[in-house]
């Protein structure tokens, strides 16, 4: 833990040398959490997994709230008593916790992502030093509230989830376009607002079109019909999605109908068939309209998201059913990590 030409390493280096350590680009998260499921991973492997830091924005909010617990620390005159950080115990990240609900007030739903930081610190601290014993989150006290509700994102179930693509094909006489043509991607393809607004159709690609851009570690399962939706994750991370099911690539099929019909190039957006996205709040309005035409009532902003977290509950039910189709390759990226 010693950082090279001082006597220690602060507590804050210790830290962001940690997280730093533990971040990797482009790590498939989706199939190394479907081989966790299945019990398919070594010990070694799941300290890694839960060791993973994923994208850059919650590496950013790691160091930062590891920011703000060493200005606490030191505020308070703890920051003496603790050289390294296997000294600190879930008793002093207790105290940080009730310090920051009485004085800044901060909501349920902020209090239990504060929580899952320190769940992950342990992990990340317990696997880049292994020769230590890290002990954060034993006897951590949870802040109580006497009010716990929040505004969440629900799912829809199978029914709705049907019944919504239903109804986008008899309101668009079975030919979508525009943003209904983007719910139908999002049911399809688990795309978020912005992926929906910036699917292009170069994104549809074939295995061997994949491999020539280099990026075929990205691709966890094989699809039945060779065919695959490139999107972009959040943190910059591509991945591609499989065509599994028949209505799938009925879609795909459709979408590229689509671009022969207007004589359109790979770079124009699908939603809007031109060089001009759509915006995420008027696919947001559309989803939220074509949900209460089927009777769902939502007023959450992120109400599309309902039909993201339907869609990675029916991929990973494939997956179970299925797994002929897993590229079992990815626990190379663990080594050397």
């Amino acid at each position: 833990m010693k950082k090279r030409g001082t006597k220690r390493a602060s507590l804050q280096y210790q830290f962001i040398m940690s997280i730093n350590k533990c971040f990797k680009e482009n790590i498939d998260k989706k199939s190394l959490k479907i081989q966790k499921r299945k019990g398919l991973m070594t010990e070694a492997e799941e300290r890694a997994y839960n060791a993973k830091v994923w994208s850059y924005k919650y590496k950013n909010n790691l160091i930062k709230f590891v920011k703000s617990f060493i200005s606490w620390l030191k505020e308070n005159g703890y920051y003496n008593e603790y050289k390294y950080a296997y000294e600190l115990d879930s008793e002093i990240f207790s105290l940080y916790l009730r310090d920051l609900r009485l004085n800044k007030r901060n909501t349920y739903s902020t209090m239990k992502t504060y929580e899952s930081y320190i769940r992950k610190l342990e992990h990340i601290m317990s696997y880049t030093r292994p020769s230590y014993c890290f002990d954060y989150t034993s006897q951590l006290e949870p802040v109580k509230y006497r009010n716990k509700s929040k505004i969440r994102v629900y799912s829809l179930n199978k029914n709705q989830y049907l019944q919504l693509m239903r109804n986008v094909l008899y309101k668009t006489y079975n030919e979508p376009t525009g943003n209904d043509l983007g719910i139908l991607l999002a049911c399809a393809f688990g795309y978020r607002s912005r992926g929906v607004c910036s699917a292009q159709f170069r994104d549809i690609l074939t295995l061997d079109q994949i491999k020539e851009k280099g990026e075929y570690k990205e691709v966890f399962y094989i699809s039945p019909y060779d065919v695959y939706v490139r999107m972009k994750e959040k943190g910059g991370d591509i991945r591609y999605i499989p065509v599994v099911f028949r209505w799938q690539y009925e879609l795909v099929q459709y979408i590229q109908n689509l671009q022969k019909k207007h004589d359109l190039n790979d770079n124009y957006y699908i939603t809007s068939l031109s060089n001009k996205k759509y915006t995420k709040d008027g696919f947001r309005k559309q989803v939220r309209k074509r949900l209460s035409e089927i009777g769902v009532r939502v007023s959450v902003p992120s109400s599309s998201h309902m039909i993201r977290k339907t869609w990675s509950k029916l991929m990973l039910e494939y997956f179970k059913k299925h797994p002929e189709g897993l590229i079992r390759e990815h626990t190379k990226y663990f080594k050397n990590s």
